[in-house]
């Protein structure tokens, strides 16, 4: 074991505890210039869930914030290096570089077969949505279409819905609320077809979609009962949705309300149950 990883165990076993946040600074102090960074780059070079990632982030940007010189430095790195880029441009005269054009393509070229064709064109111009009852195809992959139900506090069931015209006002706005929470980038929505396409997978880990979709992350969060929003879902204010085996090779995405103590009766909000306001 190197050095670095030494120190780094040692780190780790301080962390995580109040009670010893004196100690670990102790020991961080303790290391030489050399060292310390190839520790921060050891750390930051791991795998970790965007939720992570995302608090990493936010700690770095504050830490460059209270060191003006820093942010000084690198925007004048930065215009140096536009200086230099367009003086080299104005130096190597208007003389144009050669460019190699393609060759035309010949009608057989041209002419795919309709399967790729529909592919590769459907993946940017048909609108990914939890209300489509058929296959969509995306990142050019074929995903399946799913069933949905949620569960209803008051029967202590899962109900059934689809999007016809027999649904509620209440599972339009979760089908809408969950497009905007959960499709409306193209990450997520690769994320989305990932999950879809791996079914098997997505039940036994227990995720819900907030944590795969938008946290990559193959860790579920903690929840009150499994029949309620975990507390991620909560604390983001997102829907809290996940897929469950409602039978063998039946499975379903359901949908969670907030748990009873987290129930406004008095918002008129039709996901007052399902999201906190």
């Amino acid at each position: 074991m190197s050095t670095i990883d030494s120190y780094l165990k040692a780190l780790l076993a301080l962390s995580g505890d109040e009670q010893l946040v004196s100690p670990r600074r102790a020991l961080l102090q303790s290391l030489n210039d050399e060292d310390l960074a190839e520790l921060v780059t050891k750390v930051v070079g791991r795998e970790f869930a965007r939720y992570d990632l995302e608090d990493i982030a936010s700690v770095l940007l504050d830490v460059v914030v209270k060191d003006p010189a820093s942010v000084h430095s690198h925007a004048a790195s930065e215009d140096q290096a536009t200086s230099v880029k367009g003086e080299n441009n104005i130096h190597r005269g208007t003389t144009p570089a050669s460019v190699t054009l393609p060759a035309p393509r010949s009608t057989s070229q041209a002419s795919t077969s309709g399967a790729q064709s529909q592919i590769g064109h459907a993946s940017h111009n048909v609108a990914v949505s939890l209300r489509c009852q058929t296959e969509q195809v995306i990142a050019n992959k074929v995903v399946p279409p799913i069933q949905y139900v949620r569960w209803d506090q008051v029967s202590g069931k899962y109900i059934d819905f689809c999007f016809d015209s027999h649904n509620t006002a209440e599972e339009t706005s979760l089908a809408e609320r969950f497009d905007s929470d959960f499709l409306s980038t193209e990450r997520h929505i690769q994320e989305w077809g990932k999950l879809l396409r791996l079914l098997e997978k997505g039940v036994a880990s227990k995720c819900c979609v907030n944590d795969t979709v938008i946290g990559r992350s193959k860790h579920h969060s903690l929840r009150v009962g499994f029949a309620t929003a975990c507390n991620r879902c909560i604390k983001t204010k997102r829907l809290c949705a996940r897929l469950i085996k409602i039978a063998p090779g039946v499975i379903k995405l359901a949908f969670y309300p907030l748990p009873l103590s987290l129930w406004d009766k008095y918002d008129a909000n039709l996901l007052s149950q399902w999201i906190c306001s």
